[in-house]
This record gives structure tokens, sequence and C-alpha cells, in this order.
């Protein structure tokens, strides 16, 4: 996101050095820009007198030297964040805002800023586990070193209709102000949304899967939201992870190769993201298979997945993520 932060925050005895360091700092380690400016209209420059530079002055030493420093890298950010539009934040006591966006005190900035991307998913474990082995290498080690670094945090959401009561709640003006306590609009900021596709061919998903997806776009999470294109995680398993398993998981000969046969048709058979999954066994016996394998997962090659196709999809949604940040 881009904070656009009244210059008058910088001269003004009821902001606090402090707070205004933290604004910076946090800006700068959650990837954020910052603009300076006289009034909130895109593209205002700010007054003729650079009121953060004149700030930075009047702190001493060391500290007067990293302020000025954060104050260069989120100005750069900024620059470069403009090209994809990113979504702006206002920072300010004074200021009305504009429709659509969403204007935060600075102590509100703060908190909001010091909160990682919470990503809600059905089951905060095993939608992880199968989040992070279906993307991309690349993507994979950079969401765990978001993980490790507080950015993002995978959270229990519950079914679909849980997580649509969440969102239709928390996005609305009650649950922003009286449970979040911050203004409609800021939960947005630092929530993502993921969801189960549910429907039985591409263009039809469950009934629950299109009330919670136009939730999300009611409650401005459009970009900040994903429904699967497959059915469930389950159809993200290839082909050769679902054979390893019915051989090592099966004990019963018979069952085994008539699971084996029924794999390959399944593959072959055109329904391979809706239809139904590959018996004798129960359809219910190939769900979280990513959790309870999670000690194997890891030793699965890179090209089933890749070859299998889901890497497109993952690599937008690791990347409608990283735009969230």
């Amino acid at each position: 996101m881009i904070l656009v932060v009244d210059e008058r925050l910088f001269a003004s005895e009821s902001a606090r050095d402090v707070d205004l360091l933290s604004l910076l700092r946090l800006a700068g380690l959650r990837g954020h820009g910052l603009l300076i400016q006289a009034n909130p209209r895109p593209a205002c420059p700010p007054s003729d007198a650079d009121r953060a530079a004149v700030w930075c002055q009047s702190l001493h030493g060391r500290v007067a030297r990293e302020a000025q420093v954060l104050l260069e890298l989120v100005r750069n950010l900024s620059a470069s964040m403009t090209t994809w539009n990113a979504d702006r934040v206002l920072v300010s006591d004074r200021w009305d805002c504009p429709r659509g966006e969403c204007r935060l005190t600075l102590a509100e900035a703060l908190r909001v800023l010091g909160e990682p991307l919470h990503v809600l998913v059905e089951n905060g474990l095993r939608d992880a586990a199968f989040l992070r082995r279906v993307m991309p290498a690349a993507w994979r080690a950079r969401i765990s070193e978001w993980e490790k670094a507080g950015r993002v945090r995978f959270e229990h959401g519950g079914g679909i209709s849980e997580l649509a009561e969440i969102v239709s709640f928390m996005g609305g003006k009650a649950g922003a102000e009286e449970t979040w306590g911050t203004p409609t609009g800021a939960w947005q900021l630092i929530h993502f949304v993921v969801f189960d596709h549910d429907g039985d061919a591409p263009h039809t998903p469950s009934k629950q899967a299109t009330k919670l997806k136009e939730i999300c776009r009611s409650q401005g999470l459009s970009k900040r939201s994903h429904m699967l294109e497959r059915r469930r995680q389950e159809y993200y398993l290839p082909r050769e992870a679902m054979e390893r398993l019915a051989c090592e998981q099966l004990t019963d000969r018979q069952q085994k190769d008539d699971t084996m046969a029924a794999i390959g048709a399944f593959f072959s058979g055109g329904q391979r993201r809706h239809g139904e999954l590959p018996g004798p066994v129960a359809c219910d016996w190939w769900k979280n298979r990513f959790w309870f394998h999670r000690d194997q997962t890891p030793r699965w090659p890179d090209l089933w997945f890749s070859m299998d196709g889901a890497w497109q999809e993952m690599t937008r949604l690791a990347e409608a993520l990283e735009r969230a940040l």
C-alpha cells in the first residue's frame, strides 16, 4: 500500500517523534510506500518546505541519519508502487476521506502497519500446508520468509459459510469499529481470503462459494481474495502423488489395483479439476493429504506440480499476496 501522510504531522506538537519514526520504520519493513502531501488529492506535491526533511534535521546524531535513510527508502518504494495501482491509505487527523479510500490517524496507522497480512483459509493448518506445497519453488521460499518474518499469517476461518459471515461482519462498520477498533476499510487492508470452488464444473462454483466471492467484492476484497480454480485442495494432487499414496497407504491388494486403475481413468477422462475423485476408496480418503503427509510432500518432485498445471494459478495467487502485503 501507499501511505499518503499529512505533512502537518511532521510539524505537529501532538505527534511524537517516536511515533513518526515508527511510521517510517514499519512502512520500510513492510515494503509500503509513503507520500507526504499538503492535501489528499492524488499527485499533490508537498508545500515549499519539505516538512519531513526539516523534522529529520531536528533530530540528533544517529537517529537523524537513520530517519533520513528510512524516509528515502519509503519514498523510493512509492515511485515503484504507482505503476501497479497500490492501495492508497490516508494518514491524517484532519483530512476528509474521499469516497473509496481509507483514512487513519497516526495511532491507527501504526496499529495497522504492525499487523501481518492475515490470510483467512478454511483450515489454518491443513490449507496452509496445501498452499505452501503447491506453490512454485521460488514463491514457496518467499512465503516461508514472509511467515518467519511475521509478515504473513495463515488463520483458521472455518468453512465457506463461516468465512462469508466473518468477511461480511468485519468488513462493515460494526465489525471494524466495535470489534477491530479501526475505521471501516482498515480491516480489509490486512486480510486476504482463500476458499474452495466446490463446484462440479469450472464456471459453476457452489452457491456458498459464489456468495462468498460476492461478499468479498462488496466489502472491497476483490483484489484480496482468491477462489480456487479447482474444486478443492485434493484436486491439486498430481497423478504421481495419488499413485504413490495409493501404493504406500492401501494394504488390500485388490483395492490398491482398483484404485490405481481408477486414477488412470480419472486423469484421462477430462474431469481432472472438478469431477468425482477416483475410487474405490472413499472420495474423502484423498482429503487433507497435503497435511497428513507433510513430512513426505517436500520430497515430491516439483515437476509433478508443474506438469499438472497448478503453477500458473498459484503464481497468480502468490503475486496477489505480495501486492496485499
